[in-house]
């Protein structure tokens, strides 16, 4: 792939596999590719990240295909990806990101234990449910269950995603803090773990006044979720189901004391040996309604 930012006709082309030179940034102007579903993002090297960047893409282009198919069953290195649509529908604009791991000769192929697939950073504005998808990479084969392989997103940007989606059989996990537009996170579809940094998921980055209605639904294995927050002059309300596995919470970042209003937090940690931590002795603030369940095992 080379860049161009005159769109190319592409007529009833329904899906797009693109790879790369090593060390080679892409852009694509898709404007033209009207009947577009997919588009498949193919890493051959497995050891530079290259960037490539999909423009004036069509409402039709849901699924973006991350693949490593070098021809081993190792840790993979995804390309970064830039998206963005032609024209944003408003409200209900849904993309997937699928991460997959095949052999050379494009057979699925399951990467060895603990392997992980890594991408840098994608990019996806004006998207409102992003379903994050995963199949064939490294299942966890440590001493405990849910904390190797997978795939790790460095940096996930949507800047108005108000419904992450995770289905997974091995660990997800995204590194910078999800955007503060988030309203649901399901990881119900999930048996690998979660791991995601959730300090820009209150009121604060969307109005000062705004109440703050979240939702979070964890995975049937280890789910750690850090840097929750109340924060702001809204009436915030929060209810958090990790079901089972070992599960970690932490409230609060030590940034700001949560409470600043009336605010609830009604918490189901499901079975397993889970622990809720707060950062600060402030977090614990009378004016927040706690209702927390703690399942079986050693809490």
């Amino acid at each position: 792939l080379v860049s161009t930012t005159t769109a190319p006709v592409l007529t009833s082309v329904e899906s797009l596999v693109l790879s790369t030179g090593n060390n080679v940034d892409a852009s694509l102007n898709v404007a033209n590719a009207t009947s577009l579903k997919s588009v498949g993002i193919t890493e051959r090297d497995n050891t530079n990240t290259d960037t490539i960047t999909l423009t004036q893409a069509p409402a039709t282009a849901v699924t973006i295909n991350f693949n490593s198919s070098d021809g081993t069953t190792n840790a993979a290195i995804y390309d970064d990806v830039s998206f963005a649509l032609k024209t944003s529908a408003g409200t209900s604009d849904a993309l997937t990101l699928k991460f997959d791991s095949t052999s050379a000769a494009g057979v699925a192929a399951r990467m060895v234990n603990d392997a992980t697939g890594t991408v840098a950073a994608v990019t996806a504005n004006n998207i409102e449910t992003i379903n994050l998808v995963t199949a064939n990479l490294g299942l966890d084969d440590s001493a405990v269950v849910g904390l190797a392989g997978g795939v790790v997103i460095t940096t996930l940007t949507s800047s108005t995603m108000n419904t992450l989606n995770i289905t997974s059989d091995s660990l997800v996990t995204i590194t910078n803090a999800i955007d503060d537009n988030v309203n649901t996170i399901d990881a119900s579809q999930a048996t690998g773990g979660i791991v995601l940094d959730l300090d820009n998921v209150d009121d604060n980055g969307q109005a000062t006044a705004l109440s703050k209605a979240l939702t979070i639904t964890g995975s049937d294995n280890i789910d750690t979720l850090t840097n929750i927050d109340q924060t702001g002059s809204g009436v915030n309300t929060y209810t958090i189901n990790l079901a089972d596995g070992a599960d970690s919470l932490t409230w609060g970042d030590g940034a700001a004391a949560i409470g600043a209003t009336v605010n609830t937090a009604t918490i189901d940690m499901g079975a397993g040996n889970d622990t809720i931590s707060f950062a600060t002795t402030a977090t614990l603030a009378a004016a927040v309604t706690y209702g927390v369940t703690l399942g079986a095992g050693v809490d």
